[in-house]
């Protein structure tokens, strides 16, 4: 029943998110200006619930308005990935964003690899049955210092650090930040402690071969690294945003395992447990 109700789940959610493209495909032969003051409505109803501030917005403010404000971010997504235009100050921003990306999940893989390493050279505590190395990436709205500003910013009147915020906020409590390479969501991936280093170093994901191909536009000569591909096309960052973050974190968990079979009490025992 939970693995119906789970892909019952998904589902609905792709209805929503094509739903929501319906919604705002007859903008794409608009003009400019008029995709703009659709843009700039869709984001009025967004501050109208959450605030003005995007430092004040949290947890307490999204909870009880999580699926309208998801309604209203995705179609803000396609509109702002449709609207997008490939400048060279956007070409250079994405040239930077997307070597950070990738360097930072390059450095991901040789921490967990040390960290394997030595799982592996140390005897298990007697409590430990097995390791469980996990590795996450993200991004975060710190304070205005996390946004960078555009020269194409005031072309198009995006409030980005608020819909950053509201967006990075909402994927923190729906539980879409953390997601897995594996499936679909990105951010997140599992490694056996056990493998052999070379295995743990290797990044089958990026192995030269672009992901421009999850983008509204090509980015010709940049080798778009799936990190940067996972943004926009599993968390549904617009690739303006991608462009404006200038905040991230990464870290390496380690969980300590232990499995314990049923332990049924001989019939002997049964009259020692408490009433």
């Amino acid at each position: 029943m939970k693995s119906m109700e789970n892909k019952n789940n998904i589902i609905d959610e792709l209805k929503e998110r094509w739903a929501c493209y319906d919604q705002v495909r007859f903008l794409f032969e608009q003009p400019f200006e008029r995709q703009r003051e659709a843009l700039l409505d869709i984001e009025g109803k967004v501050r109208a619930i959450v605030g003005g501030d995007p430092e004040e917005v949290c947890y307490r403010s999204v909870r009880p308005h999580c699926k309208e404000l998801r309604l209203l971010l995705l179609k803000r997504y396609w509109l702002l990935n449709w609207m997008f235009i490939e400048t060279p100050e956007a070409y250079e921003r994405m040239r930077i964003v997307n070597q950070h990306l990738y360097e930072m999940d390059r450095q991901l893989h040789e921490q967990i690899a040390e960290i394997c390493e030595k799982l592996v050279r140390e005897p298990k505590p007697s409590f430990v049955d097995d390791y469980e190395v996990r590795a996450m990436l993200g991004t975060g709205y710190n304070d205005e210092d996390s946004v960078v500003h555009l020269s194409l910013d005031d072309d198009y009147s995006s409030d980005f650090p608020l819909m950053i915020s509201v967006n990075e906020c909402l994927l923190d409590e729906e539980n879409y930040k953390m997601a897995s390479h594996y499936c679909g969501y990105g951010l997140e991936f599992y490694c056996p402690y056990d493998k052999p280093k070379e295995v743990i170093l290797h990044n089958g994901l990026d192995d030269g071969v672009s992901w421009a191909h999850k983008l509204p536009t090509p980015f010709e000569g940049l080798c778009i690294c799936h990190t940067t591909a996972s943004f926009v096309k599993d968390l549904y960052y617009p690739v303006f945003d991608l462009l404006h973050f200038n905040s991230f974190w990464s870290e390496v968990l380690v969980a300590y395992q232990h499995f314990s079979s049923r332990v049924e009490l001989a019939p002997s025992r049964k009259s020692d447990l408490p009433l």
